[in-house]
């Protein structure tokens, strides 16, 4: 366990000594559920970013809704974000369903030559099993775990809905979207990798115990049912659906902990998430990216 970990982390440790300046295309980050532009995003990161001097641009999908839908909200903003850089191409650094809504932007419409890398971090690339718990809690009436994860998501989409007229809201949508069936039998046939971009992963792992990392009292539920259904996970992804392209590693942090987020109750001091986006920058920056 702690041997992936560290390999995830120092994989990116030479590229701090190239004393980079921006990338040679633009950094957009495409977040994932649960999150906008605003809220729960990448925006601290964004802003290190830009004081390394890195171009980077963060465009805003529904916070809940199906791959295609986001999808095409992203679009016609990497559109514009092409044309306000001038650049050709831009490089997509995803979070989350973030991930496979680049990877539907990329394949199904036809965007290969407008990015030239995917990095994605915990996405669910085979699904995740938290979707078919709270199918399943949703059918059967359980008492619990499904309503809990339900609320907390109306939760934050109350919220979301206050500080943007921009995006529908589909819950159900996006749950269908990440479903290990769904994910694995349909979209991943469907989405093929494009040769003209380069593609890599990280995935992240919690726990328990804090070996790794320990898990955020926000995901202990989902925590559980992943753990009990598929093992190893960040709290909201198994990290045996991480892996797509080059995959890079296994982090010590948990699903919020890999955007910053509630740090102070959980996060690993093992994992600085500003310095791990600031490699990573680093490193396509030297691979001439």
């Amino acid at each position: 366990m702690k041997q992936r970990t560290i390999l995830a982390c120092v994989t990116l440790i030479f590229a701090a000594s190239f004393g980079y300046a921006e990338t040679r295309y633009p950094i957009v980050f495409a977040h994932g559920v649960i999150a906008s532009a605003k809220i729960l995003s990448f925006q601290p990161v964004a802003k290190h970013l830009r004081q390394q001097g890195f171009e980077v641009y963060v465009p805003e999908v529904s916070a809940f809704n199906s791959v295609e839908h986001r999808a095409n909200q992203l679009a016609p903003q990497i559109d514009q974000i092409l044309k306000i850089s001038g650049s050709p191409r831009v490089n997509i650094i995803a979070h989350s369903m973030g991930g496979l809504d680049s990877r539907y932007l990329i394949s199904t419409m036809k965007y290969g030559d407008r990015v030239a890398s995917l990095s994605t971090v915990s996405t669910p690339h085979y699904g995740t099993s938290v979707t078919d718990v709270i199918f399943r809690d949703l059918k059967n009436d359980y008492p619990f775990e499904g309503k809990f994860l339900l609320g907390l998501i109306g939760s934050v989409t109350t919220v979301y809905n206050k500080s943007t007229k921009r995006s529908t809201v589909s819950v159900m949508e996006a749950l269908q979207s990440m479903a290990p069936s769904y994910v694995r039998d349909t979209f991943n046939p469907n989405n093929p990798d494009d040769a003209q971009v380069y593609y890599q992963s990280w995935g992240a792992e919690t726990s328990l115990d804090g070996d790794p990392d320990l898990v955020n009292p926000a995901l202990l539920t989902s925590y559980k049912d992943i753990w009990r259904l598929e093992g190893a996970n960040d709290g909201l992804v198994p990290v045996s659906s991480m892996p797509w392209g080059n995959f890079r590693g296994v982090l010590p942090a948990d699903h919020l902990d890999e955007v910053g987020l509630l740090r102070k109750l959980s996060a690993s001091p093992d994992f600085n998430y500003l310095e791990f986006y600031e490699q990573m920058a680093a490193e396509l920056e030297s691979k001439g990216y």
